[in-house]
C-alpha cells in the first residue's frame, strides 16, 4: 500500500509534514505537501497525518 495527496486540495498548513517529515514535505515553490517515501515504513504515522490534514487530501493508495 501506497500513500498520495491531492495536491490540489493542499491548503499548505504543513500539518502532515510536521507530523511525519520522513513521508511528507513542503515545496518549497508552491508551498504545498507532496509525498517524498512511497514505501512506507510507519504507518501509524501516515494515519496520524491523515487524520489531522484539514483538507482531508491524504489517502491509502492500492
Amino acid at each position: 500500500m501506497t500513500v498520495d495527496l491531492d495536491n490540489q486540495a493542499c491548503i499548505e498548513c504543513c500539518a502532515c509534514a510536521d507530523t511525519c517529515p520522513e513521508v511528507f514535505e513542503i515545496d518549497e515553490r508552491t508551498g504545498k505537501a507532496r509525498v517524498i517515501a512511497f514505501e512506507i515504513t510507519d504507518k501509524c504515522c501516515v494515519e496520524e497525518a491523515i487524520a489531522i490534514c484539514p483538507a482531508e487530501c491524504i489517502y491509502w493508495k492500492g
